[in-house]
């Protein structure tokens, strides 16, 4: 327990600058977008993949181009352009950190019409310029005094494969399948080459 806190904390005074300059920023543009609360169990019992990146991806990739139709696909965007090229289009995006290189991530591909999934600190450079649709959850609800209105908590976790599958079971998915979702350094790797 002590080293849990000990990281959280480390992890908290690191980013909290990064978090409050991305909530700052976001509060003009986070009134255009969805409330997630629209979605609750809108997918009950369809099946559902969460793409992660991990390199175990590389060798499983190339189903998901014939089971896309058969499944609702969710990704962080790390994985967009390995998907986009091998011609998978996923159903919904979902961006966490407020970190520059999630912007990276998507530049090339701002005008796509995939639901993305926003928070209150996600990056604000993809909230800002990314054209498709946003679906908002919140992270505190102390955030929906400042809206006006009540928008539904998504658990995040660690990492943004948390928040894909909490958004999986949130739209009522079952089974939620993942790839890519290695839980090891497959190879000494952190992420597959292709992402």
């Amino acid at each position: 327990i002590r080293n849990s806190v000990i990281v959280n904390l480390s992890t908290a005074l690191k980013l909290s600058q990064r978090f409050f300059s991305s909530l700052v920023k976001n509060i003009s543009y986070i009134p255009q977008s969805i409330a997630v609360n629209k979605l609750k169990k809108i997918y009950r019992d369809m099946p559902a993949i969460v793409v992660s990146s991990g390199p175990s991806l590389e060798k499983n990739m190339d189903q998901l181009k014939e089971l896309q139709k058969y499944f609702i696909i969710i990704s962080g965007l790390r994985n967009l352009k390995a998907l986009i090229e091998i011609g998978v289009t996923p159903d919904f995006l979902c961006v966490i950190d407020s970190m520059e290189i999630n912007y990276s991530f998507i530049k090339n591909y701002l005008n796509l019409n995939i639901p993305l999934l926003i928070y209150e600190n996600s990056n604000s450079k993809v909230i800002e310029n990314y054209k498709g649709p946003k679906i908002l959850y919140v992270s505190n609800k102390q955030f929906c005094k400042l809206l006006g209105y009540d928008v539904d908590l998504l658990y995040q976790g660690g990492s943004v494969a948390h928040t894909c599958t909490s958004l999986a079971a949130y739209m009522g998915c079952n089974p939620i399948i993942f790839i890519g979702q290695d839980l090891a350094y497959t190879n000494d790797k952190l992420h597959a080459d292709n992402t």
